[in-house]
């Protein structure tokens, strides 16, 4: 019975030992990693204007193509005394635009018009073989309608106010968001983008801006596990 007392006493006290060692070395790798997140988090040098959850919407693990759409996640947090407007966006992957339902696109423009040839002139040194000539061309310069885009309305003028002390939310789930219209190369998951946005008060904040990554992984198929997971 005492060998038995002395055995069971001796395992729990290297069982301690073995535990507190393996908490001891989680603690060391550990300490010095932050959780990861979704989006860039980034102030002004002056703080009052906070942008948070920057990020690129996650498509799937293949990532864009060029002259693919791109929508962003933003959230912009004012802190001034007074209202501020965004008034600007730019990127070195492609065109930023302001996209979604709720975005007016531009007006289109009308091309200016030229007059039409005179009709009671003849042309010099022509004969006329029924006594008068027409000078109406046949080729028409009225301008076709253009197709209109697939995918929500866009606009490339940006000018998005942001009251005092107050929150805006661009986000491709509500009714404005922005994007970048026609990217220039690939981009895919573990990428970023260098951005600057403009505000109408002079702030300027550049930050580079990576795709979102997804909050769970991607199911996996039957046929990617291997046997030993099946026991």
């Amino acid at each position: 019975m005492r060998s038995a007392a002395v055995f069971v006493a001796s395992a729990a006290m290297a069982a301690g030992l073995l535990l507190s060692g393996c908490g001891a070395g989680q603690v060391t790798q550990t300490e010095g990693q932050n959780p990861p997140i979704s989006g860039v988090n980034v102030d002004s040098e002056d703080g009052t204007v906070q942008l948070r959850n920057v990020s690129f919407q996650y498509n799937d693990p293949a990532g864009y193509e060029t002259g693919d759409s791109v929508p962003l996640h933003l959230r912009i947090i004012n802190r001034n005394e007074k209202a501020i407007r965004l008034v600007g966006v730019t990127s070195d992957a492609g065109p930023v635009v302001l996209a979604g339902r709720g975005v007016t696109p531009p007006a289109p423009t009308t091309p200016p018009t030229t007059a039409a040839p005179s009709a009671s002139g003849s042309a010099s040194g022509s004969p006329s073989a029924s006594g008068s000539a027409s000078a109406s061309g046949s080729a028409s310069t009225t301008p076709s309608a253009s197709a209109t885009p697939s995918g929500p309305p866009t606009n490339p003028t940006i000018n998005i106010e942001i009251a005092a002390h107050d929150l805006v939310v661009l986000d491709p789930s509500l009714d404005r968001y922005l994007q970048i219209s026609g990217l220039s190369e690939e981009l895919k998951p573990g990428d970023t983008v260098q951005m600057t946005f403009r505000f109408d008060d002079g702030t300027s904040i550049t930050t580079p801006v990576p795709i979102a990554v997804p909050m769970s992984p991607p199911a996996r198929s039957p046929m990617e596990f291997d046997e030993g997971e099946h026991e």
